[in-house]
């Protein structure tokens, strides 16, 4: 495999990453106003996060905007590694 092909396949998997979490994330505003869950996962993985970091006073927007982040990075991680692994295993 060629370098150019590996970064394709890290940009494509990235791309659906990102693709996959704007998904995800309207499925779990759509739970939400339905009743069906209170706090998004992300929402409860960054409280956690934060807490075990020892930083109990924040705002809520701010607690918000990085579970975003975090739901956001994650999902473009992980759509990039798998990109490339389907590269390497092809």
């Amino acid at each position: 495999m060629t370098a150019r092909a590996g970064l394709t396949a890290v940009a494509d998997g990235a791309l659906g990453g990102v693709a996959g979490t704007v998904v995800m994330s309207t499925v779990m505003l759509g739970a939400r106003r339905a009743g069906l869950i209170s706090d998004q996962p992300p929402e409860r993985i960054t409280a956690t996060l934060l807490d075990a970091a020892g930083l109990h006073e924040r705002g809520k927007r701010t607690q918000d905007a990085l579970a975003a982040l975090l739901h956001l990075g994650f999902g473009v991680t992980a759509g990039a590694l798998f990109g490339l692994s389907r590269r390497l295993r092809n």
